[in-house]
């Protein structure tokens, strides 16, 4: 640790253990004072004869401290080599713990202006009450005492201490360091521990920070963690934050957050399903819980966290956007009331909404992020949504279960290539493969649910030739009953030849998806990427009736392509997945093909075996 000599301006190294010191709090501008310039004293005589802002503030804050009998002082701007990142990672590890051993810090608030008649002008709306780093810097020490732009003193913490809750939303009792079962004086820094997690980052939720990774670092001290500074991480850092407190905590309200509904909001990185993205949707008010922590308290493993919660099913009635109202699957859909509360009253319990994971056993996702239910004894509601009528379930089936909240993949995942068989009869010795292609699950939507995720099955696409003029493909896949995409499909009526889901087919002439009546290698290969990426042409000659879906149900086309074809869009992808089924026809150049899905066994997996059948049509 470096420290400002406040009658030579010059730096001093002195370990681990500094000596007593004063520290500075304030927000960067334009020309700080930087640890080079301190470095070079030509430059440090150039900048005094300028009297710089940068200068003026350090030299006030030596002057000030000087005053009051230090003969040190610690800034942020100078006493960092931010050219080492070894340096800066060990400085801002260690920056909450050098507020918190400072004798005093001095909160310089350079847009706050002291008038005679008006007082403190510009105080409650400070830039400085909106940084992410200063929410630290106020907290940690044992005193704060604040300066006007002209370094005139306005008060300390403590008799601020009301004024700054109200802009701050931190309890007044905290500001003043006040033990709230033993109302005696305390360090503030010590008090942190008695407010929960989700409190504490609600503190952030309207504070910014110029580096998106500095809101997860500027944190840290708060919650007593350490983590490798990895600028350039982006989100990811605050989801590495969360995963540290969790090491330390069994807080089961750093899970009271809602995510915002706007859609045009900014993209969620969603790397786990059970963590924010930002501090930013931790904007309530809670309690810490009554129960043994023992009992529900939680811990992470390789797959997700493991709790313990009330949990019961529950049946979600949404609100369409063509104002009609559908209800969700019963045996899907569960309530879990977490360990902590929303009101003084402790019996106002949070709740979650979840959806019971593929991989079964007691795993679980979170369901609408942007909804956080209210349970009380008479009485429940839900905050933050919009699609969602109402919440249905029977408090007496609530029952103490221990679930794991289930990870969520970072960004796209690859896949393994599903066991798949094509099957061509003797009889059509003609039918030759020319080109197979297998692809990820994707998220598509269907206009009336587009405010969901849902679980696209298109697994691949096989190319085939009956004889010139005579080639065609098959789209084939899985609807997971699990995932939402079973929302939309019509599945009364289905088979069930899988056990979790049902098998869909479609089957289209090269001609009518290409306008080309010869078969091409590179064609089919961008054919198969526009399949498995949502953007196949539509599957019908110009001019003609749609095979698949109606004309009549208001579909959303896409504009023309370059070639002058228009491209399938979500809700035509949507309408065809509520028709399809294993079994697909299709006649075209004189012969019927038809596409038969059926279930197999693979080394002791699922597997898929397809059918391919072609017929000439006076047959």
């Amino acid at each position: 640790m470096r420290l400002l000599n406040t009658r030579t301006l010059e730096l001093e190294t002195v370990g681990n253990n500094p000596r007593s010191y004063a520290i500075l709090s304030h927000t960067w501008g334009q020309d700080e004072l930087l640890y080079e310039d301190v470095r070079n004293p030509d430059r440090m005589r150039d900048l005094q004869q300028k009297n710089t802002a940068g200068y003026k503030k350090v030299a006030k804050t030596c002057e000030t401290a000087l005053s009051q009998g230090f003969s040190y002082v610690w800034v942020d701007t100078c006493c960092i080599d931010k050219s080492s990142s070894a340096e800066l990672s060990e400085a801002l590890n260690s920056m909450f713990r050098w507020y918190k051993d400072a004798a005093i810090c001095y909160a310089h608030l350079s847009d706050v202006t002291l008038h005679p008649d008006r007082g403190a002008e510009g105080f409650d709306t400070s830039r400085w009450f909106s940084r992410g780093w200063t929410l630290q810097e106020l907290l940690a020490p044992d005193d704060v005492e604040f300066f006007s732009t002209e370094w005139v003193s306005l008060g300390t913490r403590g008799n601020l201490s009301q004024r700054i809750s109200r802009i701050t939303g931190i309890g007044d009792a905290l500001l003043r360091g006040r033990d709230s079962s033993r109302r005696r004086p305390r360090n503030v820094a010590q008090l942190l521990c008695q407010e929960n997690v989700a409190t504490r980052m609600a503190w952030a939720a309207h504070r910014e920070t110029t580096l998106v990774e500095d809101m997860a670092y500027s944190m840290m001290g708060l919650f007593g963690v350490n983590m490798p500074i990895l600028y350039g991480e982006g989100d990811t850092a605050f989801l590495r934050l969360q995963e540290e407190i969790l090491k330390l905590s069994q807080d089961q309200s750093i899970f009271v957050w809602r995510r915002p509904m706007d859609p045009n909001g900014p993209h969620s990185v969603q790397r786990m399903h059970f963590f924010a993205d930002s501090p930013k949707h931790f904007n309530l008010r809670t309690f810490g819980g009554q129960e043994n922590p023992a009992r529900f308290g939680l811990k992470m493993t390789g797959q997700g966290v493991e709790l313990g919660v009330w949990k019961c099913p529950c049946r979600i009635t949404y609100s369409t956007r063509n104002g009609r109202i559908e209800k969700g699957e019963e045996d899907r859909q569960w309530l879990a009331v977490l360990d902590c509360s929303l009101s003084s009253d402790t019996l106002a319990r949070a709740a979650i909404l979840l959806e019971a994971s593929a991989s079964g056993g007691i795993a679980f996702r979170r369901l609408h992020p942007n909804v956080l239910m209210i349970i009380e004894p008479k009485r429940s509601g839900f905050l933050m949504v919009d699609e969602i009528e109402s919440v249905e379930y029977d408090p007496g089936d609530l029952k103490k279960e221990t679930i794991t909240l289930e990870s969520a993949p970072d960004g796209p995942v690859a896949r393994g290539v599903f066991p798949f068989k094509l099957t061509l009869p003797s009889k059509n010795s003609m039918i030759q493969q020319r080109a197979a292609y297998t692809g990820s699950r994707r998220y598509i939507s269907s206009e009336h649910i587009a405010f969901m995720s849902i679980d696209n099955p298109i697994y691949g696409v096989v190319f085939l030739s009956a004889g010139r003029g005579r080639e065609f493909l098959v789209w084939w896949g899985l609807v997971e009953l699990g995932g939402k995409m079973s929302l939309m499909h019509d599945d009364r009526g289905a088979p069930r030849l899988w056990d979790n889901s049902i098998p869909v087919c479609f089957v289209q002439s090269w001609t009518n998806l290409t306008g080309n009546p010869e078969f091409h290698t590179d064609l089919a290969d961008q054919l198969a990427v526009d399949v498995l990426n949502e953007e196949i042409r539509l599957p019908w000659l110009a001019g003609s009736a749609p095979k698949v879906v109606d004309v009549e149900d208001g579909l959303d086309l896409e504009p023309p392509s370059p070639a002058g074809r228009p491209m399938i869009s979500s809700a035509v992808i949507g309408l065809f997945m509520q028709r399809a089924r294993p079994v697909a026809d299709t006649k075209f150049a004189g012969v019927k093909v038809r596409a038969t899905m059926k279930r197999a066994e693979f080394l002791g997996r699922l597997a898929c075996e397809m059918e391919v059948e072609v017929v000439e049509n006076d047959k």
